[in-house]
């Protein structure tokens, strides 16, 4: 597997290594949300949409049914960064569109096949099954196959899936009945679920579907999204420096890990 998660990690490089930015969880100017690496003001401990999350569960007294650990790949930046481009247009039918699921199938394959390990160990529990989030009822894939849905598909065939399915339109907020389960589920594939979706925007849909697989009996739900989105206005607005230092940063690191945050090797 190290070979593997080795050539994997190189392909990426060559192929997308000039823009790709791993999700970092620490900010010398302590502008990076814990939780989700989002960017946040300094005075708040998490970003303001996963405090709202946060909050409304408190409300709600459901705080112990949002994932146990959430994990982003690369930053997405709208509007003018390749990532974004990339996680926008690889579900699309477009020219482009096969080189840009090469993309995320690879970051994908690395991020979960190569460090598969490394999310069991995060919550003492191996994976025993997998969920993607599925299109929600306002958008034009709602009841078709997602194209993420068929990358993961047949990445981890050897684990179970557990099939959601999507109640309500997309929401900003906090939702217990947006999902639902889809067909029955052993109770042995509940112990961990990975629930994996391609962007974390607000973090409200798939913290709204993990309530909805503890209320159904999951004991432990981490989160994967493939790109935290970002806007550049935001950024700016944290500091006249920050969005320089942010575009001029680190890119694509080797052997970097989005589950223990950091470089393994």
């Amino acid at each position: 597997m190290v070979d593997q998660t080795t050539r994997l990690d190189q392909l990426l490089r060559r192929k997308a290594g000039s823009y790709l930015k791993p999700v970092i969880y620490h900010s010398i100017h302590d502008n990076v949300c814990a939780t989700c690496g989002g960017f946040k003001r300094s005075q708040y401990d998490r970003c303001w949409s996963c405090n709202q999350t946060f909050l409304e569960a408190q409300r709600r007294q459901c705080q112990t049914l949002l994932a146990d650990h959430v994990a982003c790949g690369f930053y997405a930046v709208e509007e003018w960064e390749q990532t974004y481009k990339v996680i926008r247009d690889y579900k699309e039918q477009l020219p482009s569109a096969e080189e840009h699921r090469t993309i995320v199938a690879s970051i994908l394959a690395l991020h979960i096949l190569g460090h598969l390990s490394c999310i069991g160990v995060l919550v003492n529990s191996p994976v025993t099954a997998w969920a993607v989030i599925p299109s929600t009822k306002n958008s034009k894939r709602y009841g078709q196959d997602h194209p993420l849905h068929q990358l993961v598909a047949g990445l981890i065939p050897f684990l179970p899936e557990v099939t959601l399915r999507a109640n309500k339109a997309k929401t900003r907020s906090l939702d217990e009945e947006a999902f639902s389960i889809a067909s029955p589920v052993k109770a042995s594939c509940l112990r961990h679920v990975l629930l994996i979706d391609d962007s974390w925007v607000t973090g409200s849909t798939a913290q709204s579907a993990s309530i909805c697989l503890k209320e159904a009996g999951a004991s432990r739900v981490s989160i994967y999204c493939v790109t935290r989105i970002a806007k550049e206005s935001f950024i700016n607005s944290l500091g006249p420096s920050l969005l320089r230092d942010f575009s001029n940063g680190d890119h694509y690191a080797m052997g970097w890990c989005p589950w223990n945050r950091g470089i393994e090797w």
